[in-house]
């Protein structure tokens, strides 16, 4: 998975930055085939910085959770 660090994404214990995620921690994903959240755990975690990143502003008609690539994240 790759995102900006403060991005806001949803873990079993709640909203949190990515760049706060720690290796072991459990983050919610929607599995298409079962149209229901499962927990995935963190098993490794990787820091880069420099260069120029994709940032997308992503505007919804309502709510503030999108699902991007099976990954639940919410607007900040």
């Amino acid at each position: 998975m790759e995102a900006t660090p403060n991005h806001p994404m949803t873990t079993k214990t709640g909203s949190k930055k990515i760049g706060e995620t720690e290796i072991g921690e459990q983050v919610l994903c929607f599995n298409k085939a079962k149209k229901a959240y499962e927990t995935y755990t963190i098993l490794d975690k990787t820091e880069k910085a420099g260069g120029v990143q994709k940032v997308y502003n992503i505007v919804a008609s309502g709510g503030s959770t999108l699902m991007m690539n099976g990954v639940m994240v919410m607007q900040k």
